[in-house]
């Protein structure tokens, strides 16, 4: 991130403080005990013949906190949320 997108990150940050989008909790887009909380995603049902891709992974149910922290992310571009979402990802990704 360039020196000025972080500038405005911070003044962002200060103006209107982050808050968790499971609890309200202040100081993070989603907290640890809301992704403690949310639903593992079990087993997908996924024929890799009928796609362009060879598996599919999900770290987490969508419902929920994980829902509404999919839909801040996509739909609201809250940006910021990725890298509290990215943690379950990436244990997703090593245990698959």
């Amino acid at each position: 991130m360039g020196a000025i997108a972080t500038v405005w990150q911070h003044a962002i940050e200060l103006l209107l403080p982050s808050r968790c989008v499971g609890c309200g909790a202040g100081g993070t887009y989603l907290c640890d005990a809301c992704l403690g909380r949310a639903r593992r995603a079990g087993p997908l049902a996924f024929d890799p013949a009928s796609s362009a891709f060879d598996e599919v992974t999900a770290p987490l149910a969508y419902e929920g906190t994980a829902r509404t922290a999919v839909h801040r992310l996509k739909y609201s571009g809250l940006r910021a949320i990725a890298s509290s979402m990215a943690r379950p990802m990436a244990e997703a990704l090593s245990s698959a």
